[in-house]
């Protein structure tokens, strides 16, 4: 008897499961509710223990899923059915990136800030080997008088990883300032995290 009625009752659990994970759940709980009866006296004639707990879970593979909790209604031997979000902590660090330059001209500035989601673009990669990187990248550059960069020298890498360093300057390279004179410019990217 007691076989038979928790068999009906993990019947409807299941149904109640992925009731739960369809965010149905009030009307599925009242579903599995007929069976309070049935479930209380066959444990009750059956033995002085608890009842058994079942705790189906739907799929883990998203981060947050639904999950039902269905057992021995307390004080009442009834059967008592909940849904609730269990949610993974697998969020990933987020970069924050920061840029200063000096001996540039007006504008210089903004032209390297607007870079600023690139060069977290290679931050991001770097992450993938060494989630807790940090640290900074100093890039001395040369650029022309029509804005077109030269060259890059004399690069200083404090605590990020060359990949991640020679992806940063090859989007220096790449970029286009404000034609004025010729000069050098000192660019500072500091990568942090939150």
């Amino acid at each position: 008897m007691v076989e038979k009625a928790w068999l009906t009752a993990m019947a409807a659990v299941l149904g109640v499961s992925e009731a739960c994970h369809r965010h149905e759940a009030p009307d599925a709980v009242r579903e599995v509710a007929p069976l309070a009866s049935t479930i209380a006296s066959a444990t009750s004639s059956a033995s002085a223990d608890p009842s058994p707990t079942a705790t189906p879970t739907t799929s883990t593979s998203s981060t947050s899923t639904s999950q039902l909790r269905i057992g021995a209604g307390a004080g009442t031997g009834g059967v008592r059915a909940s849904c609730g979000a269990t949610t993974n902590n697998t969020s990933k660090p987020t970069v924050q990136i920061n840029t200063t330059i000096e001996s540039g001209v007006a504008d210089d500035d903004r032209i390297i800030a607007a870079l600023r989601s690139r060069f977290r673009a290679c931050a991001n990669q770097g992450l993938a080997q060494d989630p807790n990187m940090v640290g900074r990248v100093v890039v001395y550059v040369n650029i022309a008088a029509n804005g077109s960069v030269i060259d890059t020298s004399n690069s200083r890498i404090i605590g990020i990883s060359q990949s991640v360093a020679d992806c940063m300057i090859a989007t220096i390279k790449r970029a286009q300032f404000v034609p004025s004179r010729p000069r050098h410019v000192s660019v500072t990217i500091v990568q942090t995290q939150q």
